[in-house]
């Protein structure tokens, strides 16, 4: 099903949906051996790519009833990095245009929903391609085609060096993506069975060396892999320091994460977007102000067990978060255009890259020479 090729990458037409903290990486990263285009309502995102003349800049909402003005024929792949809120209906969108699609958006819809029309257009679409779902999802699908596991448990997050009340926490994207992530349902496997907790559930303390005491709680970053892996045992879990899951409990339990319109002086507006602006400066990463990623996943078989660490800072003015998540999806976006992987028309979950080891070691290569630090340990059970 998967052919992995040696060849010399040509330079190919690439068109990215957002120049958020993340979408810029992406930019910045792919313009190197590409010709890229960048398409983004804010103007002030677009500014920090003011440096980059040869990468072209759209100020403008994406509106695929009209994309007269991108040539949207002449791109040979397209990657979305825009909020999980309108990642589903554009990649529908991009599909429908006959487009080879790569995304990171983290949306509530199950992306395996789209394999249909994907096929219908011969082109392949690769949906959760950051590093929690993504990485994650290729490091599940290495050890569980080479080592047959039976448990496996992610924890992941990003984090402030410097921590500030109340909160200790920067969102490395929209605050309301982040919301989305306290309010759905997490869904994780127990003894071969899909069960659904409550999100900011299961509440656990733990420690890391050089980092000190992390906590870590149920989310449903599981994706693809409840569908597509057998691993009798699978949980994700969202890193933060501790006492942060019982402050967004509390946030949540008084309402503020609803959806529901409420009237305030004659003026309609949601609780959850109200709480996101509020957060947006409280959550907002400082020019200067330096963070890391931390991922950690443990995984069982018969005979051994298997730990996979990650780590990553601040470096060259992006955050780690920008660095974990746009430099895995570049990875998988280079191996792409460069035919290192070529996967059948479809959706392509990102644990059916690595049916050959080739590619599993090309972007894990890829990460360390970007100095993302991963290290990983196996021990006799």
């Amino acid at each position: 099903m998967y052919i992995f090729l040696e060849i010399k990458n040509m330079s190919k037409n690439i068109l990215i949906l957002g120049s958020g903290m993340v979408g810029c990486l992406i930019a910045v990263e792919l313009h190197k051996n590409h010709k890229v285009t960048v398409i983004d309502a804010s103007s002030e995102n677009l500014k920090s790519l003011d440096s980059y003349e040869d990468i072209k800049k759209i100020h403008r909402r994406v509106n695929f009833d009209d994309m007269s003005e991108l040539e949207i024929d002449k791109y040979d792949l397209i990657v979305g990095a825009l909020p999980g809120s309108i990642g589903f209906k554009t990649a529908q969108k991009v599909l429908g245009l006959g487009k080879n699609y790569i995304d990171i958006s983290f949306f509530p819809e199950d992306p395996l929903q789209l394999d249909a029309l994907a096929k219908e257009k011969n082109v392949v679409f690769i949906p959760d391609i950051g590093v929690a779902p993504g990485l994650s999802n290729l490091v599940a699908a290495n050890y569980a085609y080479n080592h047959s596991i039976n448990f496996f448990k992610c924890m992941v997050g990003g984090l402030p060096k410097t921590r500030n009340w109340p909160f200790e926490y920067k969102a490395p994207f929209s605050p309301l993506d982040v919301i989305e992530e306290y309010i759905r349902p997490a869904r994780i496997k127990r003894n071969g069975k899909e069960v659904v907790f409550d999100p900011l559930t299961e509440i656990e303390n733990f420690d890391v060396k050089n980092i000190g005491t992390l906590e870590c709680f149920l989310s449903d970053g599981l994706r693809t892999l409840l569908h597509t892996l057998d691993i009798e045992n699978m949980e994700e879990k969202t890193v933060r320091y501790p006492g942060y899951a019982q402050k967004i409990q509390m946030f949540k339990s008084l309402g503020f994460f609803d959806e529901q319109k409420i009237e305030v002086d004659g003026q309609s507006i949601t609780p959850r977007e109200f709480t996101s602006k509020l957060l947006f400066e409280n959550w907002k990463l400082g020019e200067n102000e330096e963070e890391f990623t931390y991922m950690r996943i443990d995984m069982h078989s018969d005979k051994k067990k298997f730990q996979f660490e990650l780590y990553d800072d601040t470096k060259d003015g992006f955050s780690s978060m920008s660095r974990t998540t746009g430099y895995t999806c570049t990875a998988v976006a280079e191996a792409f255009l460069s035919g290192k992987i070529k996967p059948d028309a479809g959706v392509v979950p990102p644990e059916y890259l690595v049916k050959d080891k080739s590619a599993y070691a090309f972007i894990l290569n890829y990460l360390s020479n970007k100095d993302i630090k991963i290290h990983v340990t196996e021990t006799e059970l």
